[in-house]
């Protein structure tokens, strides 16, 4: 019978980046792992050509970080719910300096602790099951 040993690591976060760094005092926000991505969860990330048999290297190999970034307070991104009761999203990312500024400051300190590979994917909209947001209700009483 083989054995079957899985490690799940979800609650360690570093908050070095949050309110900026020596060179640049612009806050990054934090680097959290992020569980254990299986080889199946990765497939639609990658190219056709990236073949599952080194999807699973990657995945048994792999220290998953999150790297969120701040969105700021726009009204255009908003959810609402349609005439036809459809959940309609609109979203724009902003504050993409920020996260740019977080990543690379980030895989340097990934590099210098030696790992040799760094894969950045992007989490997309589907996927936002993170965000808090801030609930708007009626009219601006300036309308």
């Amino acid at each position: 019978m083989q054995k079957y040993y899985e490690i799940i690591i979800t609650v360690l976060a570093i908050n070095d980046f949050y309110f900026g760094l020596p060179e640049d005092a612009k806050p990054s926000d934090r680097v959290r792992l992020m569980g254990k991505h299986k080889w199946e969860m990765m497939r639609p990330d990658f190219p056709r050509w990236v073949l599952n048999s080194l999807l699973k290297v990657f995945a048994n190999r792999s220290v998953d970080w999150w790297m969120p970034s701040e969105d700021f307070a726009n009204v255009e991104n908003r959810v609402e719910i349609a005439k036809n009761k459809q959940i309609k999203v609109y979203y724009r990312p902003n504050n993409q300096k920020a996260l740019r500024r977080l990543r690379h400051q980030f895989e340097k300190v990934l590099r210098k602790v030696r790992f040799p590979i760094i894969v950045g994917i992007p989490i997309s909209l589907k996927v936002m099951n993170h965000q808090g947001g801030t609930c708007r209700d009626g009219k601006l009483l300036n309308s």
